[in-house]
Order: C-alpha cells, then sequence, then structure tokens
C-alpha cells in the first residue's frame, strides 16, 4: 500500500462521513422508527459502488485515485455497516423482530439490485462494451 493510496482513502473517508453525518442530522432517526435514513444512505452508496466499479474497474475509465478516494473513501464512510447492525440488534432488543427481519432482508436484497442498477446504468449511459476477460 502506498501512501498516496492511504491518503486518498483517509480524505475520502472524511468525507463520506460528514455527508452520512449531514444526512443522519438533517433525517435523524426517532426511537422506534424504521431507520429509513440508514437504508436510504446505503442504497445510495450501493448504486454509486456499482457507477465507481462500472467505470474504474470494468471498463478502466477511471483514474488510478479514483477507486481508492470514491469506493474505499467516500462510499466505505457514507455507507454503514456498523449502524444498519446497531439498528438491527436494537429493533431485536425491543421485540421488533419481524422489522429488523424486514431491514436485514430488504437491506440485503435492495442492496444487490441499487448495485446492480449503477453497473448497467453506469454501461448504458457509457455506451462502451466491457473488456472480454476470456471467460466467456
Amino acid at each position: 500500500m502506498q501512501i498516496r493510496e492511504v491518503v486518498l482513502v483517509a480524505g475520502g473517508g472524511g468525507a463520506g462521513a460528514l455527508l452520512r453525518y449531514g444526512v443522519h442530522d438533517t433525517w435523524p432517526l426517532t426511537t422506534g422508527s424504521f431507520p429509513t435514513t440508514t437504508l436510504l444512505l446505503n442504497l445510495v452508496g450501493a448504486f454509486a459502488l456499482g457507477v465507481v466499479v462500472e467505470i474504474g474497474t470494468r471498463r478502466g475509465g477511471a483514474p488510478a485515485w479514483a477507486r481508492p478516494l470514491l469506493g474505499m473513501g467516500v462510499l466505505g464512510a457514507f455507507t454503514t455497516f456498523g449502524g444498519f447492525t446497531v439498528e438491527t440488534v436494537q429493533m431485536l432488543d425491543a421485540g421488533r423482530t419481524s422489522d429488523a427481519v424486514a431491514y436485514v432482508v430488504l437491506s440485503l436484497v435492495a442492496g444487490v439490485m441499487t448495485a446492480t442498477a449503477g453497473l448497467y446504468v453506469t454501461g448504458w449511459r457509457g455506451g462502451m462494451p466491457v473488456p472480454d476477460d476470456g471467460e466467456s
């Protein structure tokens, strides 16, 4: 790992954490409510990660700094597995098992769907063929 990558990830992580904080500050979670804010943050982050992966990894069209800054840094801090986990445990502790199960299933299924949508939307708009990796 190079110092340049560490700085990019750290800088992006700071920016992503501040963005997440701002969203939670604007739309705070209330005790006993469904954690919609965290769910939406994670879905937006999954979509954006799909875009970053499509442009930067699959197509090779992004500069070398983009993946550590945006993928690992900004989006790694913008999305929150920790928040998701704590909110799930809190719902379980409060006896809200059906909400907790719905939150986990919705987060996982919708997260994969939005990341996939990011891949497809970016590929469609870019109009570039995906490179043949020889595994077809």
